[in-house]
């Protein structure tokens, strides 16, 4: 852990500097979302997808966050998504931020005053808590941490994307072995 003196408030454009970095590129930041903190965590979302999801979702007409938009006729139940998903990408975001020296948003001093407790506009401090990586409502679902880990994602180690791509085994999609790292 670093020293908290010694950690900087990234702007950004060294936010997007880390998703290009990394290889994360054609995100959306909707208006009035613009502050480093609201596009980190965007990146997030697209950061813990592996590249064959993200180009499935986009072939399809993704727009936002990326999620299992090919399977979308009538009568075709969306099986589950084997990708971090939110409690993921806040994981990932808290990992961002520790393995730049980045300071957290709320510790910034530009963190607005009107925090959003209720978690659906863009100052929702939530986001930004170690213990807010879990679904509440199931208890028994992998926290995002877990996730990231199942992803091949491991900061210790410099990986920040997944090792596993994407495979469907019948209709069911699973994180498989890739061949290489995206380190």
């Amino acid at each position: 852990m670093r020293d908290k003196s010694n950690l900087i408030v990234p702007t950004v454009a060294e936010v997007l500097e880390l998703a290009h970095s990394i290889g994360v590129s054609g995100i959306t930041i909707a208006p009035g979302y613009e502050k480093w903190w609201n596009v980190l965590h965007e990146i997030g979302h697209f950061a813990v997808k592996p590249d064959g999801y993200i180009k499935l979702w986009r072939q399809h007409g993704g727009l936002g966050v990326p999620y299992m938009n090919w399977f979308k006729d009538d009568g075709v139940i969306k099986p589950d998504d084997p990708t971090p998903d939110e409690w993921g990408a806040r994981a990932w975001c808290l990992l961002a931020l520790e393995f730049n020296g980045w300071v957290s948003p709320l510790e910034c001093g530009k963190w607005p005053a009107s925090n959003d407790w209720e978690g659906r506009r863009r100052n929702n401090p939530y986001l930004w808590m170690r213990n807010q990586v879990t679904s509440p409502y199931h208890p028994f679902y992998k926290n995002g941490f877990e996730q990231l880990e199942a992803a091949g994602i491991d900061f210790s180690k410099g990986v920040l994307r997944p090792t596993k791509e994407l495979v469907m085994v019948g209709w069911q999609p699973v994180l498989g072995w890739q061949t290489h790292q995206i380190a």
